[in-house]
C-alpha cells in the first residue's frame, strides 16, 4: 500500500500520551491518589505508586478531580463524569477507513472532505505503522472526549468548558456556556461548574513545550496571537498579563521578566534611561541589588 498523508496529529497524540510527569510535579498527594484510585476515578486502574509517571490526558482528569472535590462534588457524581469523558470518539475507525479507502479518496467526495478536515496532508506515514499506533493502548486513552477535547485545546481556538451539575451530569461548551444554547438548560437552570480545559494545560506547557507552535501552526494564528507565543518563549519570563478590548481582541500584552544584576552596573537610574524600560522592581539587601525585575507593556495592532 502507499503511504498516506498526515500533518501533526501522530506526533501530537504521542505527545499527549508519554508518561512524564509524577505526582509531585501535578502537585497532588499520594494520599489524594490512593483514595481516588480506590474509588475508581483513575483513567487507568494499574496499581498507582510514588514513582509512577503520568501522560497528559491522566494530568488533566487528575486536575478535574481535584477542582471538582475541592467544590465539593461526591465521588459519584465524579464517576458519571468519568463515564462522559471516556466515550469513544470514533476517531480509530474514522483513520483505518481512510487507510482502507485511501486510493480512492479523491472520487469519494464524503471521505475527502473527512480526509480535508483532519488536515491530513502533509509528511508521510506508512499505514502499518499508523495501524500499530492505532492499536496501542495509548491511543485508546486517546480516542475519547477528553481526549478530543485536549487535543482540540492544543489545535483549535475554540475556548473548550466542562460544565458539570452537582449530579454529575455535564456537557462540553464551546466557549463560556450560556443559555442560548438550549442543550444547556438541564444544567445551567441548576448551580453548576465550568471548568476551562486551556486553563489546566497551560498549568504544565512548558516553554519547550510550546515549540509544537511550528511556523505552519502559527500562520493559523491571529497576529496578537502570534505575538502572546513568541513572548512566552523568551527564557527570563516570570509572568504574562494579557488585555482584550471590547470586541474581546488583544490589544495589549504585559510581561514582567528577571534582569541579570551583574548587568546593571552604576546608577540605576542611568541603567534605566539607558535601556528604555517603563517599570523596574528591585530588592536590596545591606546596599546591594539582589534581585530585579522589569515590567514591560507591549501594544498589540491587528494586522502583523
Amino acid at each position: 500500500m502507499e503511504a498516506i498523508k498526515y500533518k501533526d496529529q501522530i506526533q501530537l497524540y504521542k505527545f499527549l500520551t508519554n508518561k512524564r510527569y509524577s505526582l509531585k510535579e501535578i502537585g497532588i498527594s499520594n494520599k489524594n491518589v490512593l483514595d481516588w484510585s480506590r474509588a475508581g476515578l483513575f483513567i487507568d486502574d494499574k496499581p498507582t505508586s510514588g514513582r509512577r509517571k503520568y501522560n497528559i490526558l491522566e494530568y488533566v482528569w487528575i486536575k478535574i478531580i481535584e477542582q471538582l472535590r475541592s467544590f465539593g462534588v461526591s465521588i459519584d457524581a465524579i464517576r458519571m463524569v468519568k463515564e462522559h469523558l471516556m466515550m469513544e470518539t470514533g476517531v480509530k475507525e474514522l483513520l483505518l477507513s481512510i487507510i482502507e479507502n485511501q486510493k480512492g479518496y479523491n472520487e469519494n467526495p464524503e471521505l475527502k472532505e473527512l480526509v480535508d478536515l483532519l488536515d491530513l496532508d502533509g509528511d508521510l506515514i506508512e499505514p502499518n505503522e499508523l495501524v500499530k499506533f492505532l492499536d496501542s493502548e495509548d491511543m485508546n486513552m486517546a480516542q475519547t472526549v477528553l481526549g478530543g477535547l485536549i487535543y482540540g485545546a492544543f489545535t483549535d481556538r475554540v475556548d473548550y468548558h466542562l460544565v458539570i451539575n452537582q449530579n454529575g451530569s455535564s456537557v462540553i461548551s464551546f466557549g463560556v456556556p450560556n443559555r442560548e444554547n438550549i442543550a444547556f438548560d438541564y444544567i445551567l437552570n441548576a448551580p453548576y461548574l465550568a471548568i476551562p480545559i486551556k486553563s489546566i494545560i497551560a498549568d504544565f506547557l512548558t516553554k519547550e513545550e510550546l515549540g509544537l507552535f511550528e511556523e505552519k501552526d502559527m500562520l493559523q494564528l491571529t497576529f496578537a496571537e502570534r505575538q502572546v507565543i513568541e513572548q512566552l518563549r523568551k527564557g527570563n519570563l516570570i509572568s504574562l498579563l494579557v488585555k482584550f478590548n471590547q470586541d474581546k481582541e488583544i490589544s495589549l500584552i504585559e510581561t514582567e521578566e528577571n534582569i541579570d544584576i551583574k548587568q546593571a552596573q552604576g546608577k540605576l537610574v542611568d541603567f534605566i534611561m539607558r535601556n528604555n524600560y517603563q517599570e523596574i522592581n528591585y530588592k536590596t539587601q545591606d546596599g546591594k541589588i539582589t534581585c530585579l525585575r522589569r515590567k514591560t507593556k507591549h501594544k498589540v495592532s491587528a494586522m502583523g
